[in-house]
């Protein structure tokens, strides 16, 4: 009897695989479809590929629209030793800790300031750890502090951490640059006309460092100077999509600042592309107004995972009470916030000049450290797929300092 011959399988080429997602899912909703290249050039396989009109490559342009993977857990090291506990409880700040530093003395902390040591080293340890992300400072209020919010948040994540990029995306040029502590010598159109090789896998990170300035703090910042000696452009979505593209190629924390035309389209391509919204409120009812608002409409467009996430930030002004703040908080958590932190009013920022961080009040750098950690823990719950439902706790929200219960009664919102 012969033996039998069995046919031997096709070989499957993966090279001529790709994935696609499947249709009318929004970004990210969807597991990828498996799609044969046989297959890949019909209309009913795949959508158009999103312009592409600054050459960076779909590749690029993919990678810029979707979330960044997180970065691995770091390894303990063979010989990584816990401090000693009399070290650990040595006052390092207060007069104690200045008469240690001075004379050499271990002084011992009080139980106040180990817990004040204990909350700074957590608060530094989640900046550190952050996962890549985009944050996006967002306000339709003209003077809410949003390119001061920017410019500290990158400078207190830039202290701690290297790849904090914050750039200018209001679709006409912005104050970002002029007032950064140091002065750019490269603008966004000069990124823009460079744009494909700065994106392609043969440019080194020192290549984009050339168009980005180094700011004392530690970030890198671009955006278009206002005095003429830069280029002006004007900034769309494939502007958006380009940068970021490039961006994303060799940093991983962008914080971006927006303009106040919530209809531009470099205003909905940032939102869009967020993942965390920052929108900071002075103690204003104008500007309580317009958050209130940005946040309804959030909803209404489809972006309540967006709304439901966003970080209000209660900017302190002068003459303002508490009973404003309060007010304020209460019609904001109608609109959906759930998340809240404060900073003081800082002269330094509300002059309009140059911001070092260096030069900005003790008490200011330290509420935007602690706002920089909660950031950074909104990115992490986002990367971990724990994110916020719209529906707001029962018992009130929490704020970096304290509690706002919500008292709202019917026909009193804004």
């Amino acid at each position: 009897m012969s033996e039998p011959v069995y046919g031997r399988e096709t070989p499957v080429n993966l090279r001529s695989q790709r994935l696609r997602r499947a249709a009318g899912s929004n970004q990210g909703d969807a597991d990828p479809v498996e799609v044969d290249a046989a297959d890949a050039d019909t209309d009913t396989a795949v959508g158009p590929p999103p312009a592409d009109p600054y050459g960076v490559g779909q590749e690029a342009l993919a990678a810029a629209t979707q979330p960044a993977p997180a970065p691995a857990a770091a390894v303990p090291g063979l010989f990584d030793e816990a401090a000693p506990a009399a070290t650990a409880e040595q006052a390092r700040s207060g007069w104690r800790g200045r008469v240690n530093a001075a004379m050499g003395l271990h002084l011992r902390a009080t139980p106040t300031e180990r817990d004040a040591a204990t909350s700074e080293r957590a608060r530094r340890a989640a900046i550190q750890s952050s996962p890549p992300g985009v944050v996006v400072i967002a306000s339709p209020k003209g003077g809410a502090g949003k390119t001061p919010t920017a410019l500290m948040l990158a400078a207190v994540f830039g202290s701690h951490r290297r790849g904090v990029v914050a750039w200018d995306g209001c679709e006409s040029p912005g104050t970002l640059a002029d007032r950064a502590a140091l002065r750019q010598p490269g603008g966004i159109a000069d990124v823009l006309a460079s744009a494909g090789r700065l994106a392609s896998g043969q440019a080194a990170a020192a290549e984009l460092a050339a168009y980005l300035t180094a700011q004392p703090a530690g970030h890198e910042v671009l955006g278009t100077a206002l005095d003429g000696s830069q280029d002006p452009i004007a900034v769309g979505a494939d502007e958006c999509a380009a940068v970021m593209a490039v961006l994303r190629r060799h940093r991983d924390l962008m914080v971006v600042d927006t303009g106040n035309n919530t209809y531009a389209p470099a205003w909905r391509w940032a939102v869009g592309h967020a993942d965390q919204l920052v929108v900071p409120v002075p103690l204003r009812v104008d500007a309580a107004k317009a958050a209130y608002w940005m946040l309804h409409r959030l909803r209404a467009e489809g972006y309540e995972e967006t709304a439901a996430a966003a970080r209000v930030l209660l900017v302190a002004v002068p003459g303002a009470d508490g009973a404003l703040e309060q007010r304020i908080a209460e019609q904001l958590s109608a609109a959906g916030a759930t998340r809240f932190s404060r900073v003081p009013y800082d002269s330094l920022l509300a002059a309009g000049g140059r911001i070092d961080f260096g030069q900005v009040a003790p008490a200011t750098r330290a509420a935007f450290t602690d706002l920089a950690a909660r950031v950074a823990g909104d990115l992490a719950a986002r990367a971990s797929g724990s994110v916020l439902t719209g529906r707001a706790p029962a018992g009130g929200y929490s704020s970096s300092d304290g509690e706002f219960p919500r008292i709202v009664t019917e026909g009193d919102a804004w």
